[in-house]
């Protein structure tokens, strides 16, 4: 299992955690939740920046740098410096990512004045990339010198040793999953995607802008209802993971947290609501807006043929009533289980601690009864053993710290009630404030 560890970077002192495949983290505003998921992110975007360099070999504009990890660490400096927005970083730092026992990669600073961000590989992963940075070029060279008349040729055998090269990487990290971060004020940067030609994306965030523009590109999948796109997706494929039926049912649910169907015609953007009417987003509630775009892109993933994701979602219940946090995280649950896919969620809500919490119990008395599935669906169901709860920054000797209660198999109830008890005890004050004064009257 990948884990990851920080060590004064940003607002974390320390902490240590697991990557499992569904993890929530919840905590105050500044704590570092975001800091958290963006290591995260980071760190499992590292193996596709391998396949880039190795497949770059091929080229005739190939890296000229014989170290392979001094390559891939300067696109990793640029990276990084773009997601965490640093050039310059005043104290040291340490954060380690372990994709196996012996694969992982950790990132500081220089200890002298300059400070520099500094990668260390480790050697069983230098040596692997070493491995195939030698077999691209003794295998694949013929393919750079071939001659124009051979364009189909070359064609070919370049998708032939891309098809090599991830295999090779994804084998190595033992990961295939699609890389996505869906952040938070989503709402905005998803109608900013029809400016897109005159915002300068250099001035946005790596994460946002790469956000606005993946929507970009499949805001063209909705030119038709959200109900009609399984029969465009089987046109595209044979097969596909969610059966016929399955799929209006993920459509309808969709439809049901948005309140309507969500179209996309000629360049403009509508809520088909149930009443008729058309209501072009930017005119939707600021819910309908923040919420639009996980499940959108969810519903795209869950209808792609033979592909697994890992994706960060932050603040998924942004502007939305209880019961429909409540259905959000179901839905995103459905992804999850729909395939071998990771979800990894900031959130500011005991709402969605209770709701994981009834589809953990559900996962756990499956095992008792079938007759569970008539309450919560299966596809609903949570693993307990590949899921991880965090409260993050309320301790200073432990930043991350779990809240699953091992024994019970669940999220404690002392975590989701802890805020309530706050508010219950103000209420209990000023109660026994109004006793007294009407004891003295």
């Amino acid at each position: 299992m990948q884990s990851i560890i920080i060590k004064d970077f940003g607002p974390i002192p320390y902490c240590s955690m697991e990557t499992k495949d569904f993890t929530i983290l919840i905590g105050q505003q500044a704590t570092g939740k975001s800091t958290i998921c963006k290591s995260v992110y980071f760190f499992k975007t590292v193996r596709d920046e391998i396949i880039s360099y190795l497949y770059s070999l091929l080229g005739d504009d190939s890296d000229k740098l014989n170290d392979p990890v001094k390559a891939i660490g300067q696109k990793m400096k640029y990276n990084f410096i773009n997601i965490f927005g640093q050039t310059k970083f005043k104290r040291e730092f340490y954060i380690r990512y372990n994709y196996s026992e012996d694969l992982f990669i950790e990132a500081s600073i220089t200890k002298d004045e300059n400070k520099y961000l500094n990668f260390e590989f480790s050697e069983v992963l230098r040596s692997k990339i070493s491995d195939l940075k030698y077999f691209v070029e003794n295998n694949f060279q013929d393919i750079k010198y071939s001659s124009v008349q051979e364009d189909l040729y070359v064609r070919i055998e370049k998708n032939k040793a891309f098809i090599y090269i991830n295999n090779e990487v994804k084998k190595l990290f033992d990961d295939d999953r699609e890389i996505f971060y869906i952040p938070a004020g989503r709402g905005l940067l998803s109608l900013l995607t029809d400016h897109l030609l005159t915002i300068d994306i250099k001035l946005l965030d790596y994460i946002s802008g790469n956000f606005m523009k993946y929507i970009q590109e499949q805001r063209v999948s909705f030119d038709l209802w959200i109900h009609e796109l399984k029969q465009q997706i089987q046109m595209d494929n044979d097969k596909f993971k969610i059966e016929n039926e399955k799929t209006e049912k993920v459509a309808e649910y969709v439809d049901d947290i948005l309140k309507g169907h969500y179209i996309y015609k000629n360049g403009k953007e509508y809520l088909k609501l149930k009443n008729g009417s058309s209501l072009p987003v930017n005119f939707a509630s600021s819910g309908q807006q923040e919420v639009l775009w996980i499940l959108n892109l969810l519903y795209i993933w869950m209808t792609k043929f033979d592909k697994n994701y890992f994706v960060v979602i932050e603040e998924p219940e942004a502007h939305l009533f209880p019961d429909t946090q409540k259905k959000v995280l179901d839905f995103i649950v459905m992804f999850l289980n729909s395939n071998n896919n990771q979800v990894m969620i900031t959130t500011h809500s005991p709402y969605i601690l209770t709701s994981a919490n009834n589809l953990l119990y559900a996962g756990k008395l499956s095992v008792k009864t079938e007759e569970v599935k008539d309450i919560i669906p299966k596809r609903q169901w949570i693993d307990f053993s590949s899921f991880g709860a965090y409260m993050v920054g309320d301790s200073k000797k432990n930043h991350l710290r779990t809240i699953i209660d091992e024994e019970l198999q669940e999220i404690k109830a002392e975590e989701i009630d802890k805020i309530s008890k706050v508010i219950g005890c103000e209420y209990a004050m000023l109660f026994n404030l109004e006793a007294q004064n009407e004891f003295i009257d």
